[in-house]
């Protein structure tokens, strides 16, 4: 090796408590520190350098988040300090996955950042650029000489997949290796790149003499998901190599080869060792015909596990309320005999609720008694009580009858308890009788039996919700009283005058509540009397029921003489009500609360003032707001009444955005995000942007999202990089709420970020107004923009979007070619 700067690079590795597992020879001239002194020393406690916030935080990241940082010394000069041989080192940090792409490690490569600098000396100088990914030519000794380690291979492979047009060009010759290992490592990288240079080259490696390499090349061509090398794995997989059929299958399947594919190979389906790749692949397909053979693999012992689960999750794809309603529920049914309703009985007999959860889906639409009894008795294992319930509901419920069975004959209180939810979700009439025998019973009971009949509500309910508006329980009486509101029963205002004067308080509090709820004016008279009830229940539902009714005289003095009860339940009832009344009477209600001397009744007369939009108590909310020694909760009220109310400048919220206490922090910087001002938009801008907590930080990249302006969506674009994962995503979702043109542009741009690129395509994808524009610019970047966004295309409600896919089907790329061809296709159906 003759020039040191082409042919060494420094790779160290760790394992995922950052102890060091490997250091080249490359780190050794780089460091000056020998691999005998690194390897298990821990990378953090080895330099200072690793020590320093900045350095030591972007690595945890790595570790913890599984992202790749790329660094420079020119933004962090401390890597001079490690890097003392480099001149101007950037290094690029990858995380080491396992083959379930959990994270074991991380692989750290340095290089020099200039194209012309040496191993330094005294003198040397150097043009920094900033960061990059690294160059890849030096790194392919590493893959021909170490790709046995594994500490470093699989690092090695993501640096090369994040470098595709790099790669490609020396990818030729790696296949011409004598070494089988390199040529198979070649094309695990080619198979992700997803270009068709690539399966160029992996079609080559099919004729390769190993029969490993070749089998890695038909993984990777599914992994490319070209659909032009359909024809030859069909092949491959009917030619008899058991081997090399497997892998055919395997990748047709990850292609989502088709319909048409998967006739020609029905026959292989029939042998057990290619069942398995046969359900799945029937699976992914909307059609009767391997819709029918997933249900007779149901028929087999063998496959009914898997044939299950498929079918299950091919429900829940389907839509649950949609398959029951289609031919496919009926061929479900059809094809299932003896054999298979024994094999779904023995798998309800399992332990393992994993499993259960996998195919649960399918067993409940099956009509069969003894599966059906089955289910019923499974609704006491809580661990998958949620899904019997949602797809029962979902199904239409073919056990109405088998649920009421159980519940009569049950004790046990958690069955009868999601029975009765259950029965309310159906919502028949038919099973009043049941729920009613459950009223009474217990509180919990009561509670969810009423509940259930509200959701039914059906009027034969109503003498037997009546006969418990009495019951001491304050939460099972609102329930009570919930579902007869829902009923309206035409009997309800006659039948009150019996109980709105009982001596009992809560059956009389019921009534006024039911009373205030419909506005019966008959009971208006004695609902004003209530309110001076020595009973504090039934003078605090007078309070809170009476502003419903019109023409009441003298309401303010009424509530005046409640407040001088000094009774705090009844005044915080009275603040509460202040916010229905009209705001001159509310005015001396208000003063007279806002100084008692329980936080409460401060508290929810503050929230009065907020409903009512009264702005003549800014001076007692500042003051309020101002106040150490105030209970924090009641602060935090005043802070957020003067920003709704827009009493205050910006500025006067600045000093709480920095108070200790976050709760304090948090809504200052919400009352800023009400105010709209490009003033409050730079004090946000400045929350964001300075050295704060993550918490402050959120909270103002959740504020900027009221400011849908140029600056604050690049502000926020430039925070998605933000070291805490949650601001991040924070800010792609304020900036998924701003429709100018920028932030479209920028989401667009997301789209490839590792931390929240799945977040910018969703919230794309949901978008009601987009920019053509951005979008004809995203286009013209390459194939992976094109690509990206005819995967979401279809579900881009995009007017218009039909003369974009006609642009791209006559585009240079094939598979960009193929799939607009694909989507027009559909949109023409769907039309």
């Amino acid at each position: 090796m003759t020039n040191q700067r082409q042919h060494t690079i420094a790779v160290l590795s760790t394992n995922i408590d950052g102890i060091i597992l490997s250091w080249n020879n490359g780190m050794e001239l780089a460091t000056g520190i020998k691999a005998s002194h690194a390897i298990n020393k821990n990378i953090f406690h080895l330099s200072k350098t690793f020590e320093t916030a900045d350095i030591g935080v972007r690595l945890k990241n790595v570790l913890s988040h599984g992202t790749t940082e790329y660094l420079s010394s020119r933004f962090h000069p401390s890597l001079n300090l490690f890097f003392k041989n480099l001149t101007g080192c950037h290094i690029t940090v990858t995380p080491l996955r396992q083959s379930d792409n959990s994270i074991i490690g991380m692989l750290i490569i340095a290089e020099s950042n200039s194209e012309n600098s040496k191993v330094k000396n005294g003198s040397a100088k150097t043009n920094e650029t900033e960061a990059k990914p690294i160059d890849l030519s030096v790194l392919i000794h590493e893959l021909v000489n170490n790709h046995r380690n594994p500490t470093i291979l699989s690092s090695i492979i993501e640096a090369f997949k994040r470098n595709d047009r790099d790669f490609i060009n020396i990818a030729q010759e790696l296949t011409k290796s004598t070494d089988h290992e390199v040529r198979m490592y070649t094309a695990q990288i080619l198979g992700t790149l997803s270009t068709p240079k690539a399966s160029k080259i992996l079609v080559k490696l099919l004729e390769d003499e190993n029969p490993n390499v070749q089998y890695h090349a038909i993984e990777a061509l599914g992994k490319s998901k070209d659909i032009k090398v359909i024809p030859k794995l069909e092949r491959l997989a009917l030619a008899g190599d058991f081997f090399l059929a497997s892998a055919a299958i395997d990748a047709l399947i990850n292609i989502d080869a088709g319909l048409s594919t998967y006739n020609k190979l029905r026959k292989l389906y029939d042998q057990p060792e290619f069942t398995f790749a046969g359900i799945e692949m029937a699976g992914r397909i909307l059609h009767p015909t391997p819709f029918k053979d997933l249900c007779n693999w149901l028929n087999s012992s063998d496959f009914v596990f898997q044939a299950a689960s498929t079918i299950s999750k091919w429900i829940k794809e389907y839509g649950l309320e949609q398959f029951a309603d289609s031919i496919y529920h009926q061929m479900l049914n059809d094809s299932i005999n003896d054999k298979g309703i024994d094999n779904l009985t023995n798998l309800l007999d399992t332990d393992d609720d994993k499993l259960l959860k996998q195919v649960i889906t399918l067993i409940v639409f099956i009509k069969n008694t003894i599966i059906q009894k089955k289910l019923v008795n499974l609704l006491g294992n809580q661990n998958i009580q949620e899904e019997i319930v949602e797809t029962t509901v979902a199904s239409g419920c073919n056990c109405i009858e088998l649920l009421k069975e159980k519940l009569k004959e049950t004790n046990n209180k958690e069955i009868q308890k999601v029975i009765a939810i259950l029965l309310g979700r159906i919502g028949n009439e038919s099973v009043l009788p049941e729920l009613c025998d459950l009223l009474g019973k217990d509180d919990e009971l009561t509670l969810i039996s009423a509940g259930a009949m509200a959701k039914i509500g059906s009027k034969n309910a109503y003498p037997f919700l009546m006969k418990f508006i009495g019951t001491p329980s304050p939460i099972v009486r609102r329930a009570i009283i919930s579902a007869l509101n829902s009923i309206s029963h035409p009997d309800m205002p006659n039948d009150l005058k019996n109980y709105i004067l009982s001596p009992d308080p809560y059956t009389q509090e019921s009534a006024i509540r039911i009373a205030g709820y419909f506005g019966y004016p008959q009971y208006k008279k004695s609902i004003v009397d209530a309110v001076n009830s020595p009973m504090t229940n039934v003078a605090i539902a007078a309070v809170e029921v009476l502003p419903f009714f019109d023409g009441i005289d003298d309401i303010k003095n009424l509530f005046l003489k409640s407040i001088e009860r000094n009774d705090v339940r009844i005044k915080i009832a009275v603040a509460k009500s202040i916010a229905f009344l009209d705001s001159n009477d509310a005015q001396e209600l208000i003063s007279e609360l806002l100084g008692d001397k329980d936080p409460w009744v401060r508290n929810y007369t503050i929230r009065s003032i907020i409903g009512l939009r009264i702005l003549s108590f800014k001076d007692e909310l500042k003051s309020i707001a101002k106040n150490s020694n105030e209970v924090v909760f009641v602060r935090l009220a005043a802070i957020l009444a003067l920003g709704e109310l827009n009493l205050v400048s910006p500025k006067f919220f600045v000093p709480f955005t920095h108070d200790s206490n976050l709760d304090i922090a948090q809504t200052a910087i919400h009352a800023l995000s009400l105010n709209e001002s490009a003033e409050a938009q730079k004090i946000l801008i400045g929350l964001l942007n300075g050295n704060h907590k993550a918490e402050i930080r959120l909270e103002a990249a959740s504020a900027l999202a009221n400011y849908d302006t140029h600056e604050s969506s690049k502000t926020l674009f430039e925070h998605v990089q933000d070291l805490d994962r949650n601001v991040a995503i924070k800010c792609v979702q304020s900036l998924g709420l701003h429709n100018n043109r920028y932030a479209y542009g920028y989401l667009l741009e997301l789209c490839f970020d590792i931390r929240v690129g799945e977040n910018a395509r969703k919230i794309l994808i949901n978008k009601r107004q987009h920019y053509l524009e951005e979008l004809l610019y995203f286009l013209d970047k390459g194939f992976e923009h094109k690509m990206l966004l005819l995967s979401m295309m279809h579900q881009i409600d995009l007017p218009g979007k039909e003369e974009i896919l006609f642009q791209l089907k006559s585009d240079k790329n094939a598979r960009v070619r193929q799939g607009a061809k694909t989507l027009l296709d559909s949109l023409m159906l769907n039309i």
